[in-house]
């Protein structure tokens, strides 16, 4: 007798903890969504403020992609259009 009553209550607190750990990644979603959107707003301001920002985020970018392809032990020959650069375009 005291052993099912023992199940059923180790029943509720498992089932009490999956909801919390459920409520808990949730609210850990919505913050880091509302984050990513401040980083959207942030990131579009500096672009309107400021245009030669975005350029260079390109050429981060760029030197990023030219890092990840060296340690590649393939050989790649890129040009700067195929990077997507376009630093003469204004």
């Amino acid at each position: 007798m005291k052993s099912a009553s023992l199940a059923a209550q180790q029943d509720a607190q498992r089932a009490q903890y999956i909801v919390e750990r459920a409520k808990q990644e949730r609210q850990q979603k919505i913050v880091q969504a509302e984050g990513e959107a401040q980083i959207a707003r942030a990131l579009g301001e500096a672009i309107s403020q400021n245009p030669a920002y975005l350029k260079l985020r390109k050429i981060r970018a760029a030197q990023n992609i030219a890092k990840t392809i060296s340690q590649a032990q393939n050989r790649v020959y890129l040009d700067a259009s195929s990077l997507m650069l376009n630093l003469g375009d204004t």
